[in-house]
């Protein structure tokens, strides 16, 4: 999964999920593809959870010295 274009963070989680994403898709449609035809056609995924997020505040970035 972390080799997919639209993962911009994949993680290793403890508790109920096992795994997180953070994943970056032009629009609703784009999305819904990625989760249908990507992600659900790896084995190892049995559940998807989501929470999508239309617009982001702060992302990160390096700092420029002062």
């Amino acid at each position: 999964m972390a080799r997919h274009p639209e993962v911009a963070f994949a993680g290793a989680t403890t508790g109920s999920a096992n795994l997180t994403a953070g994943i970056v898709c032009r629009d609703d449609a784009a999305f819904y593809r990625y989760l249908t035809n990507d992600l659900g056609a790896l084995p190892a995924i049995a559940h998807i959870e989501t929470a999508p997020i239309i617009r982001t505040i702060k992302r990160a970035g390096s700092m420029l010295p002062v």
